[in-house]
């Protein structure tokens, strides 16, 4: 018998139908799951600003039952990366189910204007993950109908108040960046909104702990600060003060930010000092008093905060702003630049300043000390004040001429309800939560059509042939085993 003989024979025949039908019948079984899907839909937002905020959907499924859902949620930060929660959705199974989820605030100092990015997961009684598009939503302060004065960088929003406060607010914050960009070396990176308050209720409402010290806040890795700007007398003094100090924060962390070498408190504070308008030679004179009369703070000792009482708080950024204005002098704006840089390289601060300036640390101490006028042997020991470095850094109310102190891809666009979101990165357990649905491979807008049962459909129907195979195939070995040994 010739070849053609055997694979024209029956049982060759019956095998090639088998195959023929078993890949028919896995593209049938792709073709039904690449048509289910999920729709959600538009997720509308109820803000009760500094309270609470809730989500609200629907998902409807045209591939089975929902029987899962969370809600995943992160804010979104300008520098460093950026983590994303999952909670659970209570949902009743069915095709199209209501998606709520009420995250609390109440108690938390939850910044105005926060930006969340956000999107809803759901799974289907086949064990199918779908999930909707990534959005962003803002939790703006909905207690008051805003003002919003726009520049290219700069947000800023007050209310209730001539519309002067405003304009001026923007003026002074564009020439802010401008004259601070040669000190930190390059241009700010991320937008700034500044948000301004009345009075210290109003700023208060929203803080966990309140502290009528505090007359400004940076929240450095959002782009946002916020400011007390009172009624009485002129606002522009106070504005040329405290809107410079809390963009130089901003400007700061985006040049010196590194988690494995934190800088100074002292630094940071200093240079903020050091880019409000008002000059600062009665900071200096001040410190250089203090010094001859030995009761000088050291550098050393403001390394983690501004602890103690009020005259020493006070005192303290004196001592911080006459260490810049020292540095400055000596080493210039590239030198300052070049400090920030060695710490978002990873140097700590003997390394840094060695990298920088030429020296280490002790040695600028020293320096500084006496260029006070003093001798650095009258100062041999530092004794560090045992006090953390707040954060987000608050600006204090008094000062000199009213002196401020102060972590996936998204690709989706702002979402501007009339209601926006908060920074909390845990979870509300006011809900029971299930076990979490399992991971997968996230699309634009929904996870995968069935390939996965794909894939075991496929498995098993060539589970199902293979012993057929062999079996068809028998007689064609034997007949050829046959042929060839007659």
């Amino acid at each position: 018998m010739q070849l053609t003989d055997y694979l024209f024979s029956l049982p060759f025949r019956i095998v090639g139908s088998l195959l023929l039908a078993a890949v028919l019948l896995t593209t049938g079984v792709q073709a039904l799951h690449a048509q289910g899907e999920v729709t959600f839909g538009e997720t509308t937002f109820v803000n009760n600003f500094p309270d609470s905020l809730m989500f609200s959907s629907t998902a409807t499924s045209t591939d089975g039952d929902i029987v899962k859902a969370e809600l995943v949620y992160g804010v979104r930060r300008n520098l460093g990366s950026e983590s994303r929660t999952r909670v659970a959705v209570p949902v009743e199974p069915g095709a199209t189910v209501d998606l709520t989820y009420f995250l609390d605030t109440d108690g938390t100092t939850s910044a105005p204007s926060t930006p969340y990015f956000f999107h809803w997961r759901v799974m289907t009684e086949d064990g199918v993950v779908h999930e909707s598009a990534e959005q962003l939503v803002r939790y703006d302060d909905s207690r008051f109908d805003w003002d919003v004065f726009a520049g290219d960088k700069v947000e800023v929003w007050t209310h209730d108040r001539n519309l002067s406060l405003g304009e001026d607010a923007l003026a002074i914050a564009e020439e802010a960046l401008r004259r601070q960009q040669p000190l930190f070396g390059e241009e700010l990176a991320f937008p700034i909104r500044i948000i301004v308050y009345n009075d210290k209720d109003e700023f208060a409402a929203w803080h966990a702990v309140r502290d009528d010290a505090v007359g400004g806040q940076a929240f450095s890795d959002m782009g946002i600060t916020t400011q007390i700007v009172d009624g009485f007398g002129s606002h522009r003094s106070w504005l040329e003060d405290v809107v410079p100090h809390e963009i130089s924060h901003l400007y700061y962390y985006q040049v010196s930010e590194n988690p494995s070498s934190p800088t100074p408190h002292w630094l940071n504070e200093g240079v903020a000092q050091y880019n409000e308008f008002h000059e600062h030679d009665g900071s200096v004179r001040a410190v250089r008093r203090a010094a001859e009369d030995g009761d000088l703070l050291l550098l050393t000792a403001l390394e983690d905060g501004f602890g103690g009482d009020e005259q020493r708080f006070r005192f303290s950024y004196d001592v911080a702003v006459s260490a810049i204005v020292y540095l400055v002098e000596t080493y210039g704006e590239t030198g300052m630049a070049a400090l920030l840089r060695a710490y978002q390289s990873g140097f700590v601060t003997d390394d840094a300043f060695a990298q920088a300036l030429g020296l280490p640390f002790d040695q600028f101490q020293r320096d500084w000390i006496s260029w006070l006028g003093v001798s650095p042997e009258q100062y041999p020991t530092p004794t560090p004040w045992p006090f953390p470095t707040p954060f987000p850094s608050p600006t204090p109310m008094v000062f000199a001429t009213a002196t401020p102190n102060s972590d996936g891809d998204m690709d989706s666009a702002e979402i501007t309800p009339t209601n926006t979101p908060v920074a909390i990165a845990e979870a509300a357990t006011a809900t029971p939560t299930p076990s979490p649905m399992p991971l997968a491979t996230p699309s634009p807008t929904r996870q995968s059509s069935g390939q996965e049962a794909v894939g075991i459909d496929l498995c098993g129907s060539l589970g199902l042939i293979a012993p057929l195979l062999i079996v068809g195939a028998i007689p064609v070995w034997r007949r050829k085993r046959k042929n060839m040994t007659a």
